[in-house]
């Protein structure tokens, strides 16, 4: 072949190589080039990683096994779910979404399957499995390292910020709400010892005592490993006590003997008290919902007349509600959201828009209902899908059947069903499982009056918070 022929193929071949290469997507196998450290240990496998899209994917056994997390593959969902300790991460093939505990991401890149082998974007289950990810592009080696512990003693941390003295109360205020003590009493002299776990004393305040109840009172750093600071109360003798957490804030309640409240009225207490909504910090290892008080603002809802006297308006009730809804399931570690906490008009447009942001589990609008006849008296739970969303393992059907079970045994009312409207907008608007709750009629006397009793309000509120709990299985 003569030289000039070389040439021109070479140059062909070429430029054939180059147009794949624009033209089809390729991955560039890593081969030996890029190593995976985890806690400065090289992970060893037969397959090397591999870059896509400029993001290293790696053999999902590769890292999960290092890690001891379980791993689970569907074929014929094509999904791969893995389990690492409290945390459940699930990808499916060829598809740019996945799961952290029900809670939906989008990815910039999407899991493959190479040669019988399943990739996954290393970068991102490194993040949500408690590893801290760094990458050297010199050394084209990928760090991994665990921060699950720093992160775990950082949240835990709080710190005493002020002191302050009544006749009757001793209040500690914290930088956070986290707060868990330990008490016991001493005798000779008798002494209360409260033992406030993992916080480190932030104030040198010194009050000033004056009290029938207490004699002397001191607090300090008690020790550095574990952090504890203690606080320690000389008390007279004819003294009972107990204690109240709201909010940042640990009371002391001092009472004289035989006057301390029972256990059933102090709930009540507790119970009637006001709640305020604080939007949470979001923690990826629990659930999501989103709660939807109703109306609101310049928008009251049904209206609940007597005599042509307006005496309850809906928007108010639904927001009593959702707060109480809000309190438990904030008990239950849950990301708990709320459209609005206040008495603010919002459009349903808006509803949507930050329930969608949110990446919500479940979405739960919070209605009371109302008809033109005053006799109409029930409860139901509406619905607009009865096939499952995307991404989720159940329908508006199946969420509103749970929903209207406990609260028909809550309210003690007619059973009017879970309802199918595919019109509503919330729900039909909204990307996660949702419904809309009816607890009982505004417009019906006998369902108002149930309505302005705190302790109905209460039933139909843990009502909710248990069908939200049932659906999420916790």
């Amino acid at each position: 072949m003569k030289k000039k022929n070389i040439i021109a193929l070479i140059l062909f071949v070429f430029f054939l190589v180059n147009i794949i290469a624009i033209i089809i997507p390729v991955f560039v196998r890593a081969e030996d080039n890029i190593k995976v450290k985890y806690n400065n240990k090289i992970i060893k496998s037969d397959v090397a990683p591999i870059i896509h899209n400029d993001r290293v994917l790696v053999p999902v056994r590769m890292i999960f096994e290092a890690i001891e997390a379980d791993i689970e593959w569907n074929a014929k969902t094509r999904v791969v779910t893995i389990i690492n300790g409290e945390d459940t991460i699930k990808f499916t093939i060829d598809s740019d979404i996945a799961y952290v505990n029900k809670t939906k991401h989008k990815l910039d890149t999407v899991a493959k399957i190479i040669s019988d082998r399943t990739f996954v974007p290393l970068r991102f289950i490194a993040e949500n499995s408690g590893l801290q990810v760094d990458w050297s592009d010199k050394e084209r080696t990928v760090y991994l390292k665990d921060k699950e512990d720093e992160e775990k003693e950082e949240v835990k941390k709080n710190y005493l910020l002020d002191i302050s003295v009544k006749d009757d109360e001793i209040t500690l205020t914290f930088k956070n709400e986290d707060i868990t003590f330990n008490s016991f009493s001493l005798s000779e002299p008798l002494r209360l010892v409260v033992d406030i776990d993992n916080c480190i004393r932030d104030t040198k305040k010194e009050p000033e005592i004056d009290s029938d109840f207490y004699k002397t009172l001191r607090y300090a750093q008690f020790s550095n490993d574990p952090i504890v600071v203690r606080l320690v109360a000389e008390l007279n003798e004819k003294v009972e006590y107990d204690f109240k957490v709201k909010d940042n804030k640990l009371t002391v309640k001092f009472y004289e003997k035989g006057e301390k409240p029972s256990d059933d009225e102090d709930e009540e207490d507790i119970e009637d008290e006001e709640i305020i909504y604080k939007e949470p910090v979001y923690n990826k290892k629990y659930p999501t919902v989103v709660l939807d008080p109703g109306h609101g603002g310049s928008d009251p809802g049904a209206l609940g007349e007597v005599d042509g006297e307006i005496i309850l308006k809906e928007k108010d009730v639904n927001l009593k509600i959702a707060l109480k809804v809000y309190k438990i399931l904030k008990e239950e570690k849950i990301n708990v959201y709320m459209t609005r906490g206040k008495d603010v008009y919002l459009s349903l447009l808006e509803r949507c828009e930050y329930a969608n942001k949110k990446n919500a589990d479940l979405f739960v609008s919070v209605h009371n209902n109302a008809t033109e006849n005053p006799e109409t008296s029930g409860t139901m739970v509406m619905y607009a899908y009865d096939t499952k969303k995307e991404g989720y393992d159940i329908s508006g059907e199946e969420f509103a059947k749970i929903m209207q079970k406990h609260l028909v045994k809550a309210t003690d009312a007619k059973d009017f069903g879970p309802r199918k409207n595919a019109s509503l907008y919330v729900v039909k608007n909204t990307t996660m499982p949702a419904v809309i709750t009816e607890s009982l009629f505004i417009t019906n006397e006998e369902d108002r009056e149930k309505l302005m009793d705190n302790k109905y309000i209460n039933d139909i509120a843990k009502a909710i918070a248990n069908g939200i709990i049932e659906v999420l299985d916790i």
